[in-house]
This record gives structure tokens, C-alpha cells and sequence, in this order.
């Protein structure tokens, strides 16, 4: 059972198709939550940070991780990318 997926739900399998060298970045919810916050205004925030030229996934994750992870936060946070080669 995936983490955080209710064990009484019935979890759902979806797939996409992507074009070559397609770039994914998935991250915990931390990344983008605020306490007390509305999800979609940090999701907002994720969208602005997220670079709008080709970049390496390693600046990819660098530029989000500065830009959306607050200073003194204790929460855990990752952030994984891949990308299809043809």
C-alpha cells in the first residue's frame, strides 16, 4: 500500500504518455503545503518556481528546494526527477 493512500479506498492506476526527453518531478506534500494556507496557493508558488527553460534536474530540484523550502522548517521534504531519453 502506497504511503498516505487510505487502506478502505480503492487506489487507481494512471498512466500518461510522454514525449521524448520529458521531464517528471514528483515531491512530498511538503514542498508545497503551507500550514493554514489554501493547497492551491502553494501550488501557485511551485508553478512560478518552476524553471520555464530546459534545465538539468539537478537545477530543477535545486531552484524549487531554495525557493519553496522555508528556513528553519522542520518539515521533511523530497523532491525526485526523471527524464525519458529517445
Amino acid at each position: 500500500m502506497p504511503v498516505g493512500v487510505d487502506p478502505a479506498g480503492c487506489p487507481r492506476q494512471v498512466s500518461a504518455e510522454l514525449a521524448d526527453n520529458s521531464t517528471v518531478i514528483a515531491f512530498t506534500d511538503d514542498l508545497a503545503e503551507r500550514e493554514g494556507e489554501y493547497l492551491e496557493a502553494g501550488l501557485e508558488r511551485l508553478r512560478a518556481a518552476a524553471p520555464r527553460r530546459v534545465a538539468t534536474i539537478e537545477a530543477i530540484s535545486h531552484r524549487l528546494a531554495a525557493s519553496l523550502i522555508c528556513r528553519g522548517s522542520l518539515d521533511v521534504v523530497a523532491i525526485l526527477g526523471v527524464r525519458w531519453r529517445s
